[in-house]
């Protein structure tokens, strides 16, 4: 760029680039900061092949007084060597820093936790039970499944078998030996004082001494998963219904959720026994509609008229069952499936317009969950009571995601142990 032409001159400059290139290419090695790229040393380690040569010339040039064309392989041969040399003790200075960021890396495993800090959420409802089990990280090691062991009066020391045997089975399928620390039970009929004292009595022995145990409602647990301690509306529909939310101030406000004697409307107990009612009274002259052959089904060899007056008595054995059926049955087009289903989705909705009243029009979305067999995703009552919510109130929020009482459970069995 001078105009120069001397020797002395271009060999100075090309010195000088070389050196420069050489920062670069250093840099650029240096940004690779992930312990896992060996490319890199493999890429550096091809082109020492060739800057070998050309840093050998270079040094040659530097400090050989007279230069003579046959120095250059000896010296070439020479700098091959060291550069060689130089990429060995990178690559051990490599694979030792890999082996550090491999051992900093390495984390607690899940069931290590729990080995320590054993926890269980039980998520309890009149047709099915749900355990799980972690640690403190609230990662479930294991879930299991078991029948219906809602809290009812002479039934409590059934409903404290079913529990504590699914508990052990999780504990053992988890892969603990240790003592659980902390266990959160979420109970429908857990608002009898009554019968949740008894209940924590027979757990108490079941579980020990050493264990921290608190016995509440199904709907506390599930608004502890949708919302954690945020405020929100749940809106829950499986044997029974209710509506829970928690408003700016805190305070939990609660709508239905007064058992199948009272109604529990857009429950799936209400929804199986309207829907039965419905396939008696049908005319058989055109044959056994769509309803009626999907209640036979998930019915067996009982009658329709024998379930009926079960359901009537406070049998929810096969609420779960006949309620899918019914499901089932309106997404296939039968008449009066929809009907029921139409009928269900509006009585939630009347849930869900009590509780949004608690969150003013303008005041920014109103965040609702759904929980529940009748409410989780794919299910009819589910998608009609969000056309009726959404119409009403352009700023209620569904969640996407169904909620998991039993892992709410789990939250709350970690907080009672920090605090």
């Amino acid at each position: 760029m001078t105009g120069r032409r001397d020797a002395r001159h271009l060999l100075s400059v090309g010195r000088w680039a070389t050196l420069g290139w050489a920062v670069v290419l250093t840099g650029g090695a240096l940004s690779f900061g992930s312990p896992d790229q060996p490319v890199v040393e493999l890429a550096l380690s091809i082109t020492s092949i060739t800057y070998g040569g050309l840093l050998g010339t270079y040094i040659l040039g530097g400090i050989a007084r007279r230069r003579h064309i046959r120095n250059a392989p000896h010296s070439v041969g020479q700098t091959r060597t060291v550069c060689r040399l130089g990429m060995a003790v990178v690559c051990a200075a490599g694979d030792e820093h890999r082996a550090r960021c491999r051992s900093a890396d390495k984390q607690t495993t899940p069931r290590e936790i729990a080995r320590v800090i054993a926890l269980a959420g039980v998520d309890v409802g009149g047709s099915h039970t749900e355990v799980a089990i972690s640690g403190s990280d609230l990662v479930p090691l294991a879930r299991k499944h078991g029948a219906g062991a809602a809290l009812e009066s002479g039934r409590v020391a059934e409903s404290v078998e079913i529990v504590a045997q699914l508990v052990r089975r999780a504990v053992h399928e988890a892969g603990l030996d240790s003592q659980l620390r902390a266990v959160v039970v979420g109970s429908a009929g857990a608002g009898n004082v009554a019968l949740r004292d008894e209940f924590k009595a027979g757990m108490s022995a079941e579980l020990g001494d050493d264990c921290a145990l608190l016995v509440t409602s199904d709907a506390a647990i599930a608004l502890e998963s949708a919302h954690g301690t945020a405020p929100g509306i749940l809106v829950a529909s499986g044997t029974g219904s209710f509506g829970f939310a928690r408003d700016c101030a805190g305070k939990i406000w609660r709508v239905g959720g007064l058992g199948w004697q009272h109604g529990d409307q857009g429950s799936g107990y209400s929804v199986s026994l309207a829907a039965i009612q419905l396939a008696i009274e049908a005319p058989l002259d055109r044959g056994p509609s769509v309803l009626r052959r999907a209640l036979e089904s998930a019915l067996g060899s009982d009658s329709l008229e024998q379930s009926a007056a079960q359901l009537k008595s406070g049998d929810r054995s096969r609420v779960a069952p006949l309620a899918r059926a019914v499901c089932d049955a309106a997404s296939s087009g039968d008449h009066n499936a929809q009907r029921v289903v139409n009928d269900a989705a509006r009585e939630l909705a009347r849930h869900c317009y009590a509780l949004m009243g608690l969150f003013p029009e303008g005041g920014g979305p109103v965040p609702v969950a759904l929980a529940g067999g009748m409410l989780r995703q794919g299910s009819p009552v589910r998608q009609l009571l969000l056309n009726i919510v959404e119409t009403r109130r352009s700023d209620a929020r569904f969640f996407a995601v169904d909620v998991d009482p039993a892992l709410g459970a789990l939250t709350m069995a970690a907080r009672i142990l920090s605090g």
